[in-house]
């Protein structure tokens, strides 16, 4: 089981910055080894009857916690990863355990150690259900010159309902974009850039927001796409058009 900590800082970028900021940051990092084109990412959130960790989330309660299954192939032929990613004040962790396909969804059925502290333990603690996929396109660049330090652009973001079942497969037709400029009330659709690094934020990822005039957002994928859904119970406020999104720009 592998444990993560750092810091991710958030940003709704057009198309034209987010290609600028792509062609500053080469002289820093190099692409992501999986691949220069990119690659999809797949997740499957959990959350309880009354969607407590959307709720937390929301709230921005000083611990907040998301159990979710990951994979990198809209199949669901290749690993499966078990994640938690937490939230402690500014500090993200995650905790992560690859398994086999053929494992899933059995594993949550296998007694665990009572000290598991993973995906899990939590669901079982807390009798989380599957409640929405969420499917994007990330390209990403690895610092050549930090320790730890990454850079990733997120489009296409994407959900569906679970409806309480664990299946990873979801067909494209029954994804609805979360971003679509019409529900977002923005000019077009966004690009997410992420910003992560370890405690101590390089000095180029400083100069990056500063030069480009970035503004971190508190920004949730999977709470837009309950948002997006829905199946907020409480909408924080509305326009004239209907419910606006707490993401939108």
């Amino acid at each position: 089981m592998d444990i993560l900590r750092r810091l991710e800082h958030k940003y709704f970028l057009t198309e034209p910055v987010a290609a600028a900021v792509e062609a500053a940051i080469q002289a820093y990092c190099s692409p992501d080894p999986l691949g220069a084109d990119g690659y999809t990412i797949h997740s499957l959130y959990y959350d309880t009857v009354d969607l407590a960790f959307f709720r937390a989330n929301k709230l921005k309660q000083q611990w907040r916690h998301k159990p979710r299954v990951r994979i990198y192939d809209t199949n669901a032929t290749g690993p499966v990863y078990l994640e938690v990613k937490s939230k402690e004040g500014d500090i993200v962790s995650k905790v992560r355990q690859r398994i086999e396909p053929a494992r899933w969804p059995s594993v949550l059925d296998a007694p665990g150690p009572l000290h598991d502290q993973g995906f899990c333990e939590l669901v079982r603690r807390t009798g989380a259900v599957p409640t929405l996929h969420v499917r994007y396109h990330r390209t990403a660049w690895v610092s050549d010159v930090d320790v730890y330090g990454r850079v990733t652009f997120d489009r296409r973001l994407r959900c569906a309902l679970a409806h309480g079942d664990p299946d990873l497969r979801v067909h494209e037709q029954d994804l609805t974009f979360v971003d679509d400029p019409r529900v977002m009330f923005a000019p077009g659709s966004f690009v997410v850039l992420e910003l992560k690094c370890e405690q101590l934020i390089p000095r180029w990822m400083v100069n990056l927001v500063r030069r480009f005039e970035l503004v971190q957002l508190g920004f949730s994928k999977y709470g837009a796409g309950i948002e997006r859904m829905g199946l907020d119970p409480e909408p924080l406020d509305a326009g004239p058009e209907g419910q606006r999104s707490r993401y939108s720009r």
